[in-house]
């Protein structure tokens, strides 16, 4: 009696959400919306760019390369973290502290530029540092 009591106090506060299937979103930045058109998708502002990854680094085993663009690193991005300041400060802080664990990066690669998910995980190596790569300010 009280499970049935229960269910029908839930079963009438219940909200009805229609879901569409996720969408893929393209080289482009483009993704097909429901009812089939293209529409366009925003992405991140890119705030660094890697202008080296040393080999056999945490860098290049996980996949980042040179010309990447990123547009979050962990909890970093412009839109959350700030300027570009603020961001590489927020870096510096968060990779001695990330050593040893999975760190998601986003990045903007090639042209038309597509959006790339990888994960990096900080760790002690034969070269400096804890990634193995450089990352300059992108300014727009």
């Amino acid at each position: 009696k009280i499970e049935q009591a229960l269910q029908a106090i839930h079963s009438s506060s219940r909200v009805a959400v229609p879901r569409a299937a996720p969408s893929a979103v393209s080289n482009a930045g483009y993704s097909a919306g429901p009812a089939g058109p293209a529409v366009q998708v925003q992405l991140q502002t890119p705030f660094a760019l890697i202008d080296e990854v040393s080999e056999a680094s945490p860098a290049q085993a996980s996949g980042l390369c040179v010309g990447d663009l990123i547009c979050c690193f962990g909890p970093v991005s412009l839109a959350d973290t700030g300027d570009l300041n603020a961001c590489f400060k927020a870096i510096q802080q968060l990779v001695p502290q990330s050593a040893g664990t999975e760190i998601k990066v986003v990045v903007l690669r090639g042209e038309p530029p597509s959006r790339v998910e990888i994960q990096l995980i900080p760790r002690q190596w034969a070269g400096r540092g804890l990634l193995g790569c450089h990352l300059t300010p992108k300014n727009s």
